[in-house]
This record gives C-alpha cells, structure tokens and sequence, in this order.
C-alpha cells in the first residue's frame, strides 16, 4: 500500500469510528431522556392505580422483548422490575412505543402476569 492509500483506509476507518460512537450515544442519551419522562409520569399515574398492563401501540413495529411483554400484567414494582417501556430495558430499546396502562385490581388478579 502506499501512504496515500494508507491514510484514505485509515481516514475512512476512523470515520466509521466516530459515526458508530456517535449513534450509540445518541442512543444512550434519549434512553436516559426516556427514563426520566417516564419515570416522572409514571409516579403520578401509581397514584391511580397500582396495578398496570403492557400495552403496544398497535401500527409500531417491536422487539421480542415487547411482543413477549404485550397484555401481561403487573404491579408497579413488577414493572420497575421487569423494565420500564421506553427507558432502555427492551431490546427496541428508546424506539419503544409501549405504555403502561392502569388497571383494576380484578384486572390484575384475572391476568397474565408480567413475572
């Protein structure tokens, strides 16, 4: 190789790098972003009730993880447990369009649990 050649290779090698480091913090970034809306929503909403379902947005694509999560249910500590949608804890990762919806205690009781 000459050193031309040899700095292009390297050039476009550390491009890569740097583009790959930057989508994986990008990604970290809006999972901690996610988590911390999340998280803050989600206090508000336990004082409705404590017992919650795994909802997909329906027209979204998913991970295993949330097709695997999809209408079982849980307490909120199960939840917490298990891992939040939207904060990183599902293999879509901050892409998750899943929510947690509030539920009666029969509900709970009657479910499939998430645990």
């Amino acid at each position: 190789m000459t050193q031309r050649q040899i700095t292009a290779w390297m050039r476009d090698n550390a491009e890569e790098r740097l583009e790959a480091a930057a989508s994986a913090m990008t990604r970290e970034i809006m999972s901690g972003i996610n988590a911390m809306t999340y998280s803050a929503s989600f206090g508000e909403v336990q004082q409705e009730s404590p017992y919650f379902r795994w909802t997909w947005e329906p027209t979204a694509k998913h991970c295993a993880d949330c097709t695997e999560r999809n209408n079982k249910v849980g307490t909120a500590a199960e939840m917490v447990a298990k891992g939040m949608p939207a904060t990183g804890t599902t293999k879509c990762h901050h892409n998750c369009r899943c929510r947690l919806v509030p539920i009666t205690r029969e509900e709970y009781d009657a479910g499939t649990k998430i645990l």
